[in-house]
C-alpha cells in the first residue's frame, strides 16, 4: 500500500503456494511465491494491473520478520513431540490433535444422547447434547491457554478433556439410569 489515505494504491499478491530462503552471502530473506496474481490499483478505480506468474521472489525488509502466532503456520511434524518445551508449540499440537478427536467423541456421545423413547418428544435430548458440546467446546479453548500460560503440563494437555468426554459415553451407553438423569433435565 502507498500513497495518501484517500487515493492509495494497492499492490496485492496471491500464489498456490510460498517458501522462505535466505542468501547465504548477504543474509538477506526472501519470500519465493509460485504460481500466482499479482494486483495493482486504487479501490474503486477502474484501472488497475493483473500480472500472472510462475515465480516471483519478495525481499524481505530488515526489521519486518517477525510473525505472529508462527505456530500456526508450521507443518504439523515440527510440533512434536506433544511434551514439547515451547509451550506454544505443544498448545497448537494439541489444538491440531483435538479437533479430529472432539469429531470423534461427539459422534459417539450422540449415540447414546440420540435414543429416544415413543411417547418422548424429538428434541428431549437436544438440549443436554447442546450444553455438552458448548462445555466441552469452551474447554478446549481454556484448555489450550492453560497450556500456553505453562497452568498445566503438555502432557496432560488436553488429554483429560477428551477422556472424560468418553468415560461420559460410556456411562450413558452402559448405565441408562444416568441418561433417564439427563433426559428428566433436558
Amino acid at each position: 500500500e502507498s500513497g495518501d489515505d484517500e487515493n492509495s494504491s494497492w499492490d496485492i499478491l496471491s500464489a498456490k503456494s510460498a517458501t522462505i530462503q535466505e542468501n547465504p552471502e548477504t543474509h538477506e530473506r526472501f519470500v519465493i511465491l509460485k504460481s500466482g496474481y499479482r494486483y495493482q490499483g486504487t479501490p474503486g478505480q477502474k484501472n488497475y494491473n493483473v500480472v500472472k506468474f510462475s515465480e516471483y521472489d519478495l525481499r524481505i525488509p530488515e526489521g519486518k520478520t517477525s510473525v505472529r502466532h508462527e505456530e500456526k503456520i508450521l507443518p504439523t511434524d515440527v510440533l512434536f513431540p506433544l511434551n514439547n518445551k515451547n509451550l506454544l508449540y505443544a498448545a497448537e499440537l494439541q489444538w491440531r490433535l483435538a479437533l479430529p478427536i472432539s469429531v470423534l467423541l461427539l459422534g459417539f456421545l450422540a449415540i447414546p444422547l440420540s435414543e429416544i423413547k415413543p411417547r418422548q418428544g424429538k428434541y428431549a435430548s437436544f438440549l443436554p447434547a447442546a450444553v455438552i458440546y458448548v462445555i466441552y467446546a469452551n474447554l478446549l479453548f481454556v484448555s489450550r491457554t492453560w497450556i500456553v500460560k505453562g497452568q498445566i503440563s503438555p502432557l496432560l494437555g488436553m488429554w483429560w478433556l477428551h477422556a472424560s468426554i468418553f468415560s461420559l459415553g460410556l456411562l450413558l451407553l452402559f448405565f441408562p439410569d444416568i441418561k433417564r438423569f439427563f433426559k428428566r433435565r433436558g
